[in-house]
């Protein structure tokens, strides 16, 4: 397994790097607050900037562990919409993701 994928979206410049940066803000309520949405954003950010740069042209398959990423973001929103509206339940909601991503049954649930 390539360890590319995890290490820019949890570390520099993902994840951790956030962390760094919120650790030296001024106001000590932002030094400790946590948003996942901002930070999703953050780590989804640099898998693109990492992919656009060329930096996972030599593998096709860690390009498709970042697709798959960003395939699992996108069905989050239909799937997040559709269990508020009681159009999925949670097993049909894992299902779905089981076999759109993919991803293991486990994951998806």
């Amino acid at each position: 397994m390539d360890p590319q994928p995890i290490i820019v979206h949890e570390g520099i410049p993902g994840h951790y790097f956030q962390l760094c940066l919120s650790w030296k803000h001024e106001d000590p309520i932002r030094r400790h607050y946590y948003d996942s949405g901002a930070n999703e954003g953050i780590g989804f950010y640099a898998e693109e900037m990492m992919l656009q740069a060329g930096l996972f042209d030599d593998s096709p398959h860690t390009r498709e562990i970042i697709y798959n990423f960003m395939r699992l973001r996108a069905l989050h929103v239909e799937v997040d919409v559709k269990l508020a509206l009681g159009q999925f339940t949670l097993e049909q909601a894992a299902k779905y993701l089981e076999e759109k991503v993919p991803m293991d049954s486990q994951t998806a649930r």
